[in-house]
């Protein structure tokens, strides 16, 4: 104040609001002591939480024969076989399963059976699908060997591999 920086208006102004502040502070410590301590009921309550977790489920292909050769000794036989043909890592949350899709590429094959260390199935022309129930798992593998019974026009031959296929959740 007597720099002359701060009026004295202002000092007391400042000085009342800090009173005002220590007698609040004062009276709400006195109050809080006072008041003998109140003991918290107990209370239990329950939530129900559900969670919807969508089926996944992932084919991974390790090895995949790319092509298929025909001899003239398959032709007389009326079919070849390619034993562990396709190598896949399923990974799936399913507890159902899952399910392969398989598509035919060529119509060089009237039928094909398709096994693995779970069982087989024979699929037509046009391909079809195998379920496989009750897998679930990480990196699950699956080998799958196939059984081609060969088309009457089918000559003797390397073709590309006749069958896409896809895996989903069942």
């Amino acid at each position: 104040m007597k720099a002359g920086f701060v009026k004295r208006a202002v000092v007391s102004r400042a000085l009342r609001i800090q009173r005002r502040i220590v007698f609040g502070a004062l009276t709400t410590l006195a109050a809080s002591s006072i008041i003998p301590t109140v003991d918290a009921a107990t209370t239990r309550s329950q939530i129900a939480v559900t969670a919807f977790v969508p089926a996944q489920t992932v084919g991974q292909l390790v090895q995949q024969s790319s092509e298929i050769t025909i001899t003239d000794a398959d032709i007389a036989r009326g079919y070849v076989e390619i034993p562990g043909a396709s190598q896949l890592r399923v990974t799936s949350n399913n507890p159902a399963g899952y399910i392969i899709d398989f598509f035919s590429r060529l119509p060089i094959f009237t039928s094909v059976r398709i096994s693995s260390t779970g069982g087989g199935a024979d699929l037509g022309p046009d391909g079809g699908t195998i379920i496989e129930r009750g897998r679930q798992g990480r990196d699950m593998p699956l080998n799958l060997s196939y059984r081609f019974n060969l088309a009457a026009q089918v000559q003797p031959g390397t073709y590309a591999w006749p069958l896409a296929l896809n895996v989903r959740p069942l």
